[in-house]
């Protein structure tokens, strides 16, 4: 009779004992090695540390330039700035001919595209960007009208950032 009171009062001391922490442990690791910490708490409120950047983007530009009376284009892509791009495309109408070029459309860091109506004069051309140059082609000639119906997807090109990790 001693012994099962002796085992109650065991069992009641250490139920109302609470435990001080648990430890989490890599697999493998048993609890108390050094490489054990203490366990998250799940009911902390302590906010998290901010993230640290671990480098920087730096974006890419294309632009197309036309000359609809001379009916040339210029087109630059993966340019450093929008100014250079538009500058770029510029210089290549006035290249191919064009007297009276001007910047038709720009994008960064994504594709674009230019359709042109097919057969010559009438018109009006088209532009359109996209993840792909496919999408961008799609939207282009949904942007771009010719008399008969038809364009025909002229230029396309993809500009991705460039990544450039901290040392």
């Amino acid at each position: 009779m001693l012994k099962i009171i002796f085992l109650f009062c065991m069992a009641l001391l250490s139920a109302s004992i609470p435990a001080e922490a648990q430890t989490a442990c890599p697999y493998g690791a048993t609890p108390g090695a050094v490489t054990c910490g203490p366990m998250p708490d799940a009911g902390s409120t302590a906010p998290l540390p901010p993230p640290v950047p671990s480098g920087e983007w730096e974006s890419r530009y294309s632009a197309l330039a036309v000359d609809v009376n001379a009916t040339v284009i210029g087109a630059s892509d993966n340019r450093v700035s929008r100014i250079d791009a538009e500058d770029a495309a510029i210089a290549g109408c006035h290249s191919k001919g064009g007297s009276n070029c001007s910047v038709l459309a720009w994008s960064a860091n994504q594709c674009m595209a230019l359709a042109w109506p097919v057969g010559g004069r009438g018109g009006m051309t088209g532009t359109g960007v996209g993840k792909n140059s496919a999408k961008a082609g799609k939207h282009a000639l949904s942007r771009c009208a010719a008399p008969d119906g038809s364009c025909k997807v002229i230029w396309a090109a993809c500009n991705k950032p460039i990544f450039h990790p901290y040392k």
